[in-house]
């Protein structure tokens, strides 16, 4: 079961990066 929730962490983890380095990329362009 932890190692389920560790997975599950995981993946939210990485989702959360991605839609951050998705912000970033969508800031910098409306700067540039």
């Amino acid at each position: 079961m932890a190692i389920f929730v560790t997975q599950n962490f995981i993946d939210q983890l990485i989702t959360l990066i991605n839609c951050l380095c998705w912000l970033l990329r969508v800031c910098i362009g409306c700067l540039f």
